[in-house]
C-alpha cells in the first residue's frame, strides 16, 4: 500500500479554475454523467430515527436504562423513559436528545466506568 496523500499531489489537479476536485472528475468523466459531476455538493440524511426504533432499539434500553447508568444520576429516570417512549409510539421524533444521550451514555462506559477499580464503579 502506497503512503501518499492529497497534499502530495500538485495543487492544479485539485483545483483547477475553481472546480474542486477536477483530477477525480477527470478519472470518472466517462463512467459517470455530467450532470452529476457539475451538480453542487448535496447533504445526506442519517435514519437514526428509524435505527433507534429498530437495530438499536436493545441498545438503547440497555445502554440507558442500565444499572450504571441509573446510579450514576446524570438522566433523571422517568423524564428518559418518557423520551424513550415518545419516540418508539412516534408521538414526538426524540432521535436528536436519545443519540446524544446515548453517546453521552456510551461515552461514560468506555472512558470512564472502565477507567475506575471495579469495586469503585456506581452500580455494580
Amino acid at each position: 500500500m502506497s503512503s501518499w496523500s492529497s497534499s502530495a499531489l500538485p495543487s492544479d489537479f485539485k483545483l483547477r479554475r475553481r472546480e474542486k476536485k477536477y483530477l477525480l472528475k477527470r478519472a470518472v468523466r466517462d463512467l459517470v454523467p455530467e450532470g452529476i459531476l457539475a451538480r453542487p455538493k448535496q447533504g445526506f440524511g442519517v435514519p437514526i430515527s428509524a435505527w433507534l426504533k429498530g437495530p438499536l432499539r436493545e441498545m438503547l434500553h440497555d445502554s440507558l436504562f442500565s444499572r450504571s447508568s441509573v446510579a450514576r444520576g446524570l438522566f433523571e429516570p422517568r423524564a428518559l423513559r418518557r423520551l424513550v417512549d415518545e419516540h418508539e409510539r412516534g408521538v414526538e421524533e426524540r432521535h436528536p436528545q436519545l443519540w446524544a444521550l446515548l453517546m453521552l451514555e456510551l461515552w461514560f462506559t468506555r472512558f470512564i466506568d472502565r477507567a475506575q477499580p471495579a469495586a469503585l464503579t456506581p452500580g455494580r
